[in-house]
């Protein structure tokens, strides 16, 4: 079977979609099956067109074996007006995208953006192919925790309309978190749309390895208790409670150091409250490739993630926290909701709803004064992502139920033709 994924987010950009769809796109040639890719000039997390890609309308180049289409669009990051142009030229943009590639027997499409329902319909329609709509985030919820009262109503009524119309026009829709499914459900998606496919993890890229003293001491590291962030940095995050734990650590236990790579919206201003709050026990560094994580987890004494407390993280199961189990690291998870629920399910860290600094604090010391008790809950982590989470049974159990569903539709299909024929 032929795949075409429409996507804003792929590789070499980083973040969850680009790795979650290069992941599953992996699979899907390992299983046989051919794949194209249409997405955008890569931008993100940055807001900038990377090098060698800048000045183009489209190009075309092989990843892996697959080609990927790639149209222009303006690249911002953040809120607002320059946010929505982002989203709006790709989506316009990726009509010339999909028409480029070939005809696949099946269209897979990455939301957010929400707007990718509309091009993927014309195409289905069109080409007499269906689509899949892979939603990643309930984006009119997003919509409502990101504007402000003036904005609100005007712009939650247009996106619960696209929201309703998208799953209405998609053939099926498919959740990537358990929270996500129920909400499909419970806004009358039908049960026969439903389509479950969690994030995973590649078993041998995010795994356990020896300390790596060489990048430690590259990174001036030495001697010190990392504690890592690895990831986006967005205004979702709530980062700054992770700044002052490390100001009260900063005092309590000065050999502790926060380490946080990747990129984001919300980078700078952490950067500007680190400076303010005149903070010696944080660094910030680039994105790096998803191979050179693991080398930055194997310094680390555990991995941190944060989430306010909004709709949205109540349905997210953050990559960071399953990089950091996949990794046999504990986590420090600060935030309610699915995410939160995983962690403590797999006994793999310590989980702080209220993101209270000194409870932070209190699991960070935890963890350093007992080495033993950090390895067992790293090793927690490891064995519930090797059970529950590998990507192979991930999207070997999606392809069945999919191509289980398909061959059910055609069949109907073919009986209704029948029954009109005759």
């Amino acid at each position: 079977m032929k795949f075409l994924f429409l996507t804003q987010y792929f590789t070499p950009e980083t973040g969850a979609a680009p790795i979650r769809l290069a992941a599953i796109i992996r699979h899907l040639r390992r299983l046989g099956h051919d794949v194209e890719v249409v997405t955008a000039m890569p931008n993100y997390p940055v807001g900038r067109i990377f090098d060698g890609y800048r000045g183009k309308f489209y190009t075309s180049e092989i990843w892996e074996g697959v080609r990927v289409h790639r149209v222009w669009l303006y690249a911002a990051v953040g809120k607002g007006w320059r946010r929505y142009l982002n989203y709006f030229t790709f989506t316009l943009m990726s009509l010339f995208g999909i028409f480029k590639a070939g005809k696949a027997d099946c269209l897979f499409v990455e939301s957010p953006p929400l707007s990718l329902s509309v091009p993927a319909f014309f195409y289905s329609r069109l080409r007499k192919v269906p689509f899949v709509f892979y939603v990643a985030d309930l984006w009119p919820d997003a919509v409502r925790d990101n504007l402000d009262l003036n904005q609100e109503r005007v712009a939650l009524k247009f996106a619960r309309a696209l929201e309703l119309w998208s799953y209405r026009k998609a053939d099926y829709v498919c959740a990537v978190t358990e929270g996500i499914l129920s909400e499909l459900q419970t806004r009358r998606v039908p049960q026969s749309k439903l389509l479950f496919l969690p994030n995973g993890m590649d078993l041998d890229q995010f795994a356990p390895m020896p300390s790596d003293h060489g990048l430690r001491h590259e990174l001036g590291f030495e001697d010190k208790e990392i504690v890592l962030y690895a990831g986006t940095h967005g205004y979702a995050h709530g980062m700054e409670r992770i700044l002052r734990a490390a100001n009260v650590l900063q005092e309590r236990r000065p050999q502790c150091h926060f380490v946080f790579v990747g990129d984001g919206s919300a980078k700078p201003g952490i950067i500007r409250q680190a400076k303010e709050l005149g903070l010696h026990n944080v660094s910030f560094l680039d994105p790096v490739p998803a191979e050179q994580v693991r080398r930055l987890f194997s310094i680390a004494l555990c991995g941190i993630v944060s989430l306010n407390e909004s709709s949205i993280s109540q349905h997210t199961r953050p990559v960071k926290s399953l990089t950091a189990m996949s990794c046999s690291r504990p986590v420090v998870y600060i935030g309610p909701g699915e995410g939160a629920r995983l962690v403590k399910n797999a006994n793999a860290g310590f989980v702080l709803e209220r993101g209270d600094p000194d409870a932070i604090v209190e699991a960070i010391c935890q963890l350093a004064a007992d080495p033993r008790l950090a390895d067992r809950l790293g090793q927690n982590g490891r064995k519930f992502i090797e059970e529950n989470l590998p990507w192979p049974l991930l999207v070997d159990r999606w392809l069945h139920h999919l191509t289980g569903r398909m061959r059910l539709n055609q069949t109907q299909a073919e009986h209704q033709l029948g029954v009109l024929e005759s």
